[in-house]
């Protein structure tokens, strides 16, 4: 599944492939070889796409689209400092959110299975975000 190089050396999507599962294929090998050329600072905010636009003009529209998975978009654009950055931001949201529901909790503002329940239905969804640029 995903056999971008197939395409782009027939023109044709291998038996059984989808435009979506190769450009998907396509993203993530690519975003491979710039975390590994660029690990520290990234290819810098948003150029993922002017990448594949500049380096891969040639390739058919549906495989020029941006990375799907929020994280791994950051640790390419962003690098493991970007990346480390972000997590901070999540991990301070988390602890945040707790603080509060636990206040919320001791003041019988919400139940017990609310304060379980929201921190997972607030972040853990946001977290997944999957980007459809």
């Amino acid at each position: 599944m995903g056999q971008h190089e197939y395409l782009a050396a027939t023109g044709k999507y291998a038996p059984g492939d989808t435009p979506s599962n190769v450009q998907r294929a396509f993203a993530f090998t690519l975003s491979r070889q710039l975390i590994s050329e660029h690990p520290l600072m990234g290819v810098g905010t948003n150029q993922f796409k002017n990448i594949i636009d500049t380096d891969f003009s040639g390739l058919p529209d549906e495989l020029r689209l941006g990375i799907h998975g929020e994280f791994q978009r950051i640790l390419t654009e962003n690098g493991i400092i970007g990346l480390s950055l972000y997590v901070l931001i999540w991990i301070a949201a988390w602890f945040r959110l707790s603080r509060t529901l636990s206040w919320a909790l001791s003041h019988g503002l919400i139940g017990a299975a609310q304060a379980r329940l929201l921190p997972l239905v607030l972040l853990v969804a946001c977290a997944f975000y999957v980007g459809t640029e």
